[in-house]
């Protein structure tokens, strides 16, 4: 019988303190299959795009102490008071090759530099996720998404993925990983090229990675938890027809019938209603809240509190 997963996209600023860490872990602890989709901390991907432009090696330096210190403190629940806790030596050891990739120490074409810089967010937001979920006994690895998820071309920036051939490499990894009683982590917006290169698939790309590995397996649910601050208003139901979300088509991000950018992106959305799983929209800092739920005929179900997005 295939297994039916959780999958759980922690995104849009959920996570950027120790706090934030801790919180995620408790919702991914109420799931029974969690397969976990992380982004950078809020902020970084910004800073790392800064760096992509700089050639002050002082500045970037600076930039990559000021980033390392931001990761060592949303580690501070979890390291241990000693001289080398392997959580702490880990993330060290990916400041060390962003220090060697932005100094030149290791060579890289330029849009290839560009593309291995900016993966750095999500890589080192996947160790700490992974870290936090084995300080509170639950087994966990981090996978990068380009290991399993393969771009059209060679193009390392912005992407287009060639689904069929990333679930035929989706499956056995999140399986093989399910099997052996561990919780996937999984890299937010990174790919590779049909010839290995590494691949970025543009910024808040996050819900089109967890959409991917939903459409991978029958009965699969997407959850969106998201930072959504705002009023706590109740809000009415609203139904969306199938054909609005051609309508849509046009934006960058969509999630509902009046062409609002709400942070989902519209291909996220056209594989739900092809592969037939639901997305539900949850809002990261009220958690008891019923949230959106974005079903099969593109209804979308809005409980009380504010959880639009």
């Amino acid at each position: 019988m295939e297994v039916q997963y959780d999958v759980l996209l922690f995104g849009n600023s959920c996570l950027s303190t120790a706090e934030d860490f801790s919180s995620a872990v408790r919702i991914i602890s109420e799931y029974r299959n969690p397969v976990v989709i992380v982004n950078a901390i809020s902020g970084v991907t910004q800073q790392l795009t800064e760096l992509c432009l700089s050639y002050d090696k002082g500045v970037s330096m600076e930039k990559i102490s000021d980033l390392q210190k931001l990761h060592l403190d949303a580690m501070s629940k979890i390291t241990k008071k000693r001289t080398r806790d392997p959580s702490v030596e880990e993330v060290r050891k990916l400041f060390q090759e962003l220090i060697e990739l932005v100094t030149g120490t290791r060579p890289a074409e330029p849009t290839e530099r560009r593309a291995l810089i900016l993966s750095y967010g999500d890589k080192l937001s996947s160790v700490i996720m992974k870290w936090y979920l084995l300080n509170n006994n639950l087994s966990a690895i981090s996978v990068l998404a380009n290991e399993i998820i393969v771009s059209r071309d060679e193009n390392p920036v912005d992407a287009s993925v060639d689904e069929e051939w990333s679930r035929e490499l989706i499956r056995p990894v999140i399986s093989r990983a399910s099997g052996n009683g561990n919780i996937t982590v999984l890299t937010g917006f990174l790919c590779r090229t049909p010839s290995g290169k590494l691949a970025t698939l543009g910024r808040n790309s996050g819900d089109y990675t967890a959409a991917l590995v939903s459409s991978s397996f029958n009965g699969s649910i997407l959850t969106c938890w998201m930072d959504m601050p705002g009023s706590k208003a109740e809000i009415k139901e609203s139904k969306v027809e199938s054909s609005s979300v051609g309508k849509i088509g046009s934006n960058e991000n969509a999630v509902n019938n009046q062409g609002e950018t709400k942070g989902i992106q519209v291909k996220t959305i056209w594989l739900a209603k092809e592969y037939s799983f639901p997305i539900r929209i949850r809002d990261f800092r009220n958690p008891g809240l019923a949230g959106i739920l974005i079903g099969e005929s593109t209804e979308f179900q809005r409980g009380k509190g504010e959880v639009s997005c």
